[in-house]
């Protein structure tokens, strides 16, 4: 299973990342909007783990390529997501979407991607 890990927080996305890839995952890592998006179009992960904090910083060049829809197929791991969120607008949900409240710990992160 490729899991793509998108979180500005590189002390975060360390401590995940190195988690996941000891239980044997293969791991992408993306700090910036830039990246995420073209790991997304060079291969299609399995699984994105996506911190909403970061998202909202990208918002206006996501928009301005249609991003979200691009993510329908897809299952996503939300964190750090306000009490009212369901999904990215523009993207149809994913049966297998799960989405944690802010704030979010990086071992109910584990725990859910397992």
């Amino acid at each position: 299973m490729e899991i793509l890990v998108v979180d500005d927080s590189r002390k975060r996305q360390g401590i995940l990342c190195g988690m996941l890839e000891k239980k044997g995952t293969s791991i992408s890592c993306c700090s910036s909007s830039n990246d995420f998006i073209s790991v997304v179009d060079e291969s299609a992960p399995d699984r994105i783990v996506l911190d909403l904090d970061t998202w909202r910083k990208g918002k206006g060049i996501y928009n301005y390529f249609g991003f979200a829809g691009r993510l329908s197929g897809i299952p996503i791991v939300f964190f750090n997501a306000p009490e009212n969120f369901s999904t990215l607008q523009g993207r149809e949900p994913h049966e297998q979407d799960r989405i944690l409240r802010h704030p979010t710990e990086v071992k109910d992160l584990v725990s859910v991607i397992e």
